[in-house]
């Protein structure tokens, strides 16, 4: 697991880097907000769904919100990089009206690409990348009962976020866009500090999002 860890916070470290060069260069930047709603649960690790250990019988969905803010830098009229900030509410619904919390700031850096032309008002988006989360707070809810379970997870997440959607520009003579997005974020470790049936769960989190972003220096 450190193996991976260190991977991801060098990949991390790297796209920060190129992310600073590059601004620096004849490519634009923007910066933006976006928010959304997400439905999240547990997986394993190996792909599955996970049932059993602390999530109890069935593993079911849990709504919850996403939000935060980011910076975006097109290296030409298809490619651009983009670093994010949000603040992630994350978990399952075990049993009915039960639920375990898991909220997250994370940090996802991903490469997009983009369809068609720079000048084309509307345009399509595939983007890929790793992010990292920070747990902030974990607690259960069952029968109207919260208990605090932070110290039982691991306080860092690490994945692979993967999603799709469109920029729409406000009107032809700006820059500023409409941003509309669904991704997945695929767990890549562990969620529990235990070694019994707990472990080996991992987050799963797919969201819908919308985001405004204006240039910066134009």
């Amino acid at each position: 697991m450190m193996k991976l860890q260190q991977f991801v916070l060098i990949a991390i470290a790297f796209v920060l880097i190129s992310f600073q060069a590059y601004s620096q260069e004849s490519g634009t930047v923007s910066l933006g907000l976006r928010g959304g709603i997400t439905a999240s649960n547990f997986g394993t690790r190996s792909g599955g769904s996970a049932t059993g250990g602390s999530v109890g019988g069935a593993n079911s969905y849990k709504a919850g919100i996403n939000f935060g803010a980011f910076g975006m830098y097109s290296v030409d009229e298809h490619w651009a990089f983009t670093a994010e900030v949000n603040y992630s509410q994350k978990g399952n619904s075990p049993i009915i009206r039960g639920f375990n919390n898991l909220n997250y700031l994370e940090v996802p850096l991903y490469i997009n690409y983009f369809f068609g032309q720079g000048g084309d008002r509307f345009r399509p988006k595939a983007f890929l990348g790793p992010y990292l989360g920070i747990l902030m707070t974990a607690n259960t809810k069952f029968g109207g009962v919260k208990t605090d379970v932070k110290g039982t997870y691991n306080p860092t997440d690490f994945g692979v976020l993967a999603g799709g959607g469109f920029h729409y520009k406000f009107n032809e003579a700006g820059d500023n866009w409409l941003i509309f997005d669904v991704r997945y974020g695929f767990g890549l470790s562990d969620l529990s500090k235990s070694a019994a049936a707990t472990s080996g769960l991992a987050n799963r989190a797919l969201s819908i999002n919308l985001g405004v972003s204006f240039p910066l220096g134009n």
